[in-house]
């Protein structure tokens, strides 16, 4: 399944910030490169507990 998710890039603090609204999941790096691969990591993470925890398809509705 794919989905699309809109991702806000930022600076603060020296850092590069990402953030998912949608999911309300963030994280950084030092690049831009850093910090997208990193909210990749972050959002994958943050399905993975999702689907272990049993809420995954109710997420998935909210944000489709």
């Amino acid at each position: 399944m794919k989905i699309e998710l809109h991702i806000d890039y930022f600076e603060e603090d020296g850092a590069i910030v990402a953030l998912c609204p949608e999911l309300q999941v963030s994280s950084f790096g030092e690049t831009l490169e850093e910090a997208e691969n990193s909210i990749r990591d972050a959002i994958d993470l943050f399905l993975e507990g999702c689907e272990s925890l049993g809420t995954l398809n109710e997420l998935l509705e909210k944000v489709l």
